[in-house]
C-alpha cells in the first residue's frame, strides 16, 4: 500500500498507538494528518502529545521523591492496597514485572532506576527506632502471578518473612468481604514526626 511507505508505519505500531503502548512522534500525526485530509486537526494536537509525554516521564519521580522523604520521616505509614503488593514490600523481580507492564513502555534504564529507587525505600523497614508501618492487601492481589509463577512465589515468601518482623503488621482483605475501606482505591496514610493520630 503507497500509503504505508509515505508515513513509514505498518499495522505493529499503529496497533501500538492505538493500545497506549507507544506515543506517536510529532512526524508521525503531522503526516497522518495529511494523509487523513484531517484539516489540521492532527498537527493541532502533536504539541499537546509531546508536552504529555515529557510530564509523564517526570511526573512520577518528582513525586517519588516528595512522597518518600514523607514516608522516610514518618511515624507511622499505614498502607491499603487493592490493586499491586505495596512498594515497601516487593521483591526486586516483582517491582520489575511491574514497571515492564507499564504503558507507556519504559526503557530498562529508567526501569532499572525505579526498582532500584523502590528497594531503596524499603530501608525503613530496618531502621531504629522502626516506624509504625501496616498494610492491608487485597487478596485478590496474592492471586495474580505477576511476572509468572517463580517471581509470585518469591514474592509470596518475602510477604511471609516481613510479616513475622517485629513491629510491622500486614493484613489481607479477603474477596469474601462484602464491603471495605478500600473500595474507593488504594491509599497511604503517614503520620509526620511531632504528631500522634
Amino acid at each position: 500500500m503507497q500509503e504505508e511507505w509515505e508515513v513509514g508505519l505498518s499495522d505493529f505500531p499503529l496497533l501500538s498507538f492505538s493500545r497506549a503502548a507507544v506515543s506517536p512522534r510529532s512526524r508521525f500525526l503531522e503526516m497522518a494528518d495529511d494523509l487523513l485530509n484531517a484539516g489540521g486537526l492532527l498537527r493541532l494536537i502533536a504539541d499537546d502529545v509531546m508536552k504529555a509525554k515529557v510530564r509523564m516521564s517526570e511526573r512520577h519521580p518528582a513525586f517519588s521523591k516528595a512522597f518518600t522523604s514523607e514516608e522516610a520521616k514518618a511515624l507511622e505509614v499505614h498502607e491499603y492496597s487493592m490493586f499491586a503488593i505495596p512498594g515497601l514490600l516487593q521483591t526486586a523481580s516483582h517491582a520489575r514485572a511491574l514497571y515492564e507492564v507499564r504503558r507507556p513502555w519504559l526503557s530498562t534504564e529508567q526501569i532499572d532506576k525505579w526498582v532500584a529507587a523502590r528497594l531503596g525505600r524499603q530501608e525503613i523497614l530496618a531502621k531504629w527506632p522502626m516506624s509504625s508501618i501496616s498494610w492491608v492487601v487485597d487478596e485478590s492481589v496474592l492471586r495474580r502471578p505477576l511476572g509468572g509463577w517463580d517471581t509470585h512465589q518469591e514474592q509470596l515468601r518475602h510477604l511471609l518473612k516481613v510479616a513475622e518482623i517485629r513491629g510491622l503488621e500486614l493484613q489481607i482483605m479477603p474477596l469474601a468481604k462484602e464491603q471495605n475501606a478500600g473500595m474507593g482505591g488504594p491509599f497511604t496514610l503517614l503520620t509526620p514526626p511531632g504528631r500522634h493520630v
